[in-house]
């Protein structure tokens, strides 16, 4: 899946795009719209961008997880040359560390990641500010080239909030 991220001047074309969006085989639950009243989203029957959308939090969790295991694996190598010669660590043991970790990472990470938004937003920060919506959508890679075309023939005041990411 590829996120693009619009900038819309208003809702009204933002609900333009979504009807014109409809053509393309987008799953439903991929259309996100943010701005400085959600209300207003909410009032016009569209779905408002949430913190998974807006923030770092799931490719921090992600990297979290990542990080703990290997950071995992070196103490638990470590610790286990220093335990006295004979003593055995169970599968049991084993895997609740591993547990921990895992949990441990993701926990963390996720309170940093949280706080950071991500690049669209942060580049549109400004355009919401002054009343404009962050259109957020995800599709699939092979039509990208079409969903961009169309949406940004939709209105000469749409623009690409920033370079798109996966």
């Amino acid at each position: 899946m590829k996120r693009l991220c619009f900038v819309a001047p208003n809702l009204t074309i933002s609900k333009i795009i979504e009807k014109e969006l409809k053509q393309f085989p987008i799953q439903d639950g991929h259309f996100f719209v943010l701005g400085q009243n959600l209300a207003r989203v909410d009032d016009a029957n569209m779905q408002a961008a949430d913190l998974t959308k807006t923030s770092d939090l799931v490719p921090s969790i992600k990297r979290g997880i990542i990080l703990s295991l290997f950071i995992m694996i070196a103490f638990f190598t470590f610790f286990y040359f220093l335990l006295p010669e004979g003593t055995q660590v169970t599968p049991l043991a084993a895997a609740g560390i591993v547990v921990f970790s895992i949990l441990y990472g993701a926990w963390t990470s996720s309170m940093i990641g949280i706080g950071i938004p991500t690049k669209e937003v942060e580049a549109s920060s400004e355009d919401i500010k002054a009343g404009q919506y962050l259109i957020i959508v995800d599709i699939p890679e092979e039509i990208e080239s079409d969903v961009t075309n169309k949406i940004l023939n939709t209105s000469n005041e749409v623009h690409l909030a920033a370079p798109h990411v996966d």
